[in-house]
């Protein structure tokens, strides 16, 4: 898998990723460019595949711990702001929408069930 400069590769044998680094390390050299010294070949099953903002594992998809941290801020965020009787700004509810959205990617029922219904009982119409 690839998106922009970030590659994952799998397999179930060392070999084949070996041979796949040396082949990948050959092709940029013709370009010119180097992979980075800190890649990582580990067994996905110890902790899953960290890529694009979720953690991939064999039965579920989790948002990264830091988008789940900033999501929960924006909750509260809005919810102080609503309690101090300020109308919510276009930024506030677009950044609701967009953690929205990476949410509907992940297993995150819970997680949803859990924040926004503190928002519940100030605004009507903006939780999807």
């Amino acid at each position: 898998m690839r998106y922009m400069d970030d590659i994952v590769v799998l397999s179930n044998s060392k070999i084949i990723l070996r041979n796949v680094l040396r082949m990948m390390k050959s092709k940029l050299q013709t370009y010119g460019l180097t992979l980075k010294a800190n890649y990582q070949t580990f067994p996905t099953e110890a902790r899953g595949i960290d890529y694009m903002g979720f953690v991939f594992r064999h039965l579920y998809t989790a948002i990264r711990k830091h988008v789940k941290i900033s999501y929960i801020r924006s909750i509260a965020a809005m919810r102080r702001r609503l309690r101090s009787g300020y109308a919510l700004t276009n930024h506030l509810l677009m950044s609701h929408r967009s953690y929205y959205g990476i949410l509907m990617w992940c297993d995150s029922r819970k997680l949803r069930q859990k924040y926004e219904h503190r928002l519940e009982g100030y605004i009507e119409g903006i939780l999807v």
